[in-house]
């Protein structure tokens, strides 16, 4: 019977122990800040900066980390707890006292029960790398140019023909609209289109191709007609 009683105070220690556990993930900043995030059903002692409102616990310390040379040491531990320890972007660990080490979102992380010991340095962004954005970013700019002034090009054709289609008679005016209407098509079907007999239509064309604005490629009927 006595050992019975022993087994279940053990059981019921062991399970107060796990649910008064602390979870608590602390993210590093690249000056060395350390931001609380985590939840705790225990009275703890946390640094300067931190506090509890509502189990959850929240804030963030300026005393956790210090540098040497180019390296930083993050120091921290805490009783009957889980630490999860997210290190800056450009973060390198240099040694691991405590803890096990995965990737979080793109970012080095430790994880370990009680206490964490880390030392890292803040590796700069190489060269090569900058060189590689800003050649992306210059070759962009240079696409957007060429394409505002290939569309500028054609607004302003568009405009230029419009002021000289003022010019022009009734039936050529008439080509060149079946001719935006179908952009290209043979002078035999044009003649059709338009119900200007052929050798009208002839001359026609060759007036409006010495002016530039429309263009003929082929041989005889099958020559093909287009806007310039």
């Amino acid at each position: 019977m006595r050992k019975e009683i022993l087994f279940f105070t053990l059981i019921i220690f062991l399970s107060t122990q796990v649910l008064a556990q602390t979870q608590i993930n602390i993210y590093l900043s690249e000056n060395g800040d350390a931001r609380f995030y985590g939840k705790t059903d225990e009275n703890i002692s946390l640094p300067k900066g931190v506090f509890i409102q509502d189990r959850n616990i929240l804030g963030t310390s300026k005393i956790l980390t210090r540098k040497e040379g180019e390296i930083w040491l993050f120091n921290y531990s805490l009783k009957n707890s889980n630490l999860n320890i997210i290190l800056p972007k450009n973060a390198v660990i240099k040694d691991l006292r405590k803890g096990e080490i995965y990737l979080e979102e793109g970012r080095l992380s430790v994880y370990n029960d009680e206490s964490i010991e880390i030392y890292y340095t803040l590796e700069e962004p190489s060269y090569a790398e900058n060189y590689i954005y800003a050649g992306i970013i210059g070759l962009l700019l240079i696409l957007f140019y060429i394409i505002y002034k290939i569309f500028s090009k054609k607004i302003e054709s568009k405009d230029d023909l419009e002021i000289i289609k003022k010019t022009l008679s009734e039936r050529e005016n008439l080509i060149i609209d079946k001719l935006e209407e179908v952009k290209e098509i043979k002078q035999s079907r044009l003649s059709k289109l338009t119900e200007i007999p052929k050798a009208s239509l002839f001359r026609h064309l060759i007036q409006l191709e010495k002016k530039g604005i429309i263009k003929r490629v082929g041989e005889g009927k099958n020559k093909i007609i287009s806007l310039k």
